[in-house]
């Protein structure tokens, strides 16, 4: 389409491309273009800030695989159902990279305190960490899920 209002435009003839379409595209080509730069470099921060916090490599690398997972399946989806990505669901990538990075790094960081008082690593050492951390990881989900619900449905519908 630009190509065409290129070949008709003239010195005293301007043309331009508007709309919501035309917006609507024209951001998602940036926020892709963003994304390419700034997803491994999130990603990064994410696992240096993982490892500063369990200092373990692995335990900073696997919540971030477990987002990456989560996003590939949602994507995927998305893609059976030949549904296109909308502005707003691209935010959608920091939001599941966020949320699951918190869950895995409590489930990550009660399995590495258990091998920590010398047990090690075992089924009963991880489904200990679970059984403790069940209700803590299952009200922030929840409460998450709620405020977006809210700000879904009551806050940003009124902009």
């Amino acid at each position: 389409m630009e190509d065409t209002i290129k070949r008709h435009e003239t010195d005293t003839l301007k043309l331009y491309l508007t709309g919501d379409l035309v917006v609507r595209e024209k951001i998602l080509n940036y926020m892709a273009d963003d994304f390419k730069l700034l997803g491994p470099f999130a990603a990064i921060v994410v696992i240096v800030s993982l490892y500063l916090i369990v200092k373990n490599i692995l335990g900073a690398i696997i919540p971030v695989l477990i987002a990456i997972c989560a996003l590939i399946w949602t994507f995927g989806i998305k893609s059976l159902f030949m549904s296109p990505i909308t502005v707003p669901e691209t935010t959608m990538i920091v939001l599941l990279i966020s949320i699951g990075c918190a869950n895995a790094v409590h489930i990550i960081n009660g399995v590495l305190k258990q091998i920590n008082k010398n047990k090690p690593l075992t089924e009963t050492a991880i489904i200990t960490t679970i059984k403790t951390l069940k209700t803590p990881i299952i009200l922030t989900s929840l409460t998450t899920a709620f405020g977006f619900f809210i700000a879904n449905h009551f806050i940003y519908s009124s902009i």
